[in-house]
């Protein structure tokens, strides 16, 4: 099976933090966007 690439906008909060989650669990690679960096942190914690 391949990966899939993501990039998900709006990735640190709500329903795009569920959408970068659910996806990391499945093995894709996700590229997470958002307009500032205070929830990235805490975003890329929970995929890592």
């Amino acid at each position: 099976m391949t990966r899939g690439i993501a990039v998900v906008t709006g990735g640190s909060a709500g329903l795009g933090r569920a959408t970068v989650r659910e996806l990391a669990d499945r093995g894709w690679d996700v590229a997470v966007l958002a307009r500032g960096e205070d929830g990235l942190a805490g975003a890329v914690a929970d995929i890592e």
